[in-house]
């Protein structure tokens, strides 16, 4: 990374994101190797648990389950969110300070944070609710 000694916070920020996700992100690792290397043993299944709880998504692979429940990635991907948005943020404050203006200007029309609000609403939810029998 080229201004990796002007944004040394993120490094901290993203080592919180991956200590406080470790758990949810091992079951993707796992899940996506097990995918990977046995994709015609693989079976995708999902379940829906009931009225007050979040779905959750699973695979089977040689008669084992993996699962991950929506609630573990929307708290990573609010995470993500987070950091990308604070990334944004002192990128442009960079770019603005040394007249990068034009290099990268993208960065600050994406509000990555909307998504949050998303998630912390319970539509996501509802449309779990909605495609439960599917």
């Amino acid at each position: 990374m080229q201004y990796r000694k002007e944004l040394i916070d993120l490094r901290n920020s993203y080592k919180k994101i991956l200590d406080d996700n470790v758990k949810c992100l091992k079951k993707i690792k796992k899940i996506r190797n097990k995918y990977e290397h046995i994709l015609h043993n693989v079976r995708p299944q999902s379940c829906f648990k009931g009225n007050d709880s979040w779905f959750e998504y699973g695979f089977e692979v040689e008669n084992i389950r993996y699962k991950i429940e929506s609630k573990e990635l929307i708290k990573l991907f609010k995470d993500l969110n987070i950091l990308y948005d604070k990334l944004t943020s002192e990128v442009m404050k960079y770019v603005y300070d040394n007249n990068l203006n034009n290099v990268y200007g993208f960065l600050s029309r994406i509000n990555i944070l909307g998504f949050n609000k998303l998630y912390e609403s319970n539509l996501l939810y509802e449309i779990g609710k909605a495609i439960a029998g599917i």
